[in-house]
């Protein structure tokens, strides 16, 4: 492509200093936790009100994993300050209100604050 970028100098340096990657691929591991799961999580929310992400559904059988290791490390995290969670993942996973997501996993259901 031939076009002409908008993109100052200024912008540039700013985007990389928050961790903007051009590399089409995810690069980093919170690219990969961001579009890998956590972007598909949002979008089932906000598009078709799910909030159950079972692993019966064949198209969310990873995603119901993620969930269920999301929910543990949380937990490992606001009980000990221990694990891979970090403040930032923690403040997006409360802002999805994932404490109260459902999920099924072959050995059965697995959820925390279920009613």
């Amino acid at each position: 492509r031939n076009q002409t970028s908008t993109l100052t100098p200024d912008r540039l340096r700013r985007l990389e200093a928050i961790g903007m990657s051009w590399s089409r691929k995810p690069v980093t591991d919170d690219e990969k936790w961001l579009t890998r799961y956590y972007f598909k999580l949002v979008n089932l929310q906000h598009h078709y009100n799910i909030t159950d992400v079972s692993e019966h559904y064949s198209k969310h059988r990873g995603l119901a994993k993620w969930v269920k290791d999301q929910k543990d490390e949380y937990d490992k995290y606001m009980r000990s300050g221990e694990g891979v969670m970090t403040p930032w993942r923690q403040q997006l996973l409360e802002s999805i209100d994932l404490a109260q997501m459902r999920t099924n996993i072959a050995s059965g259901r697995i959820s925390n604050n279920e009613g």
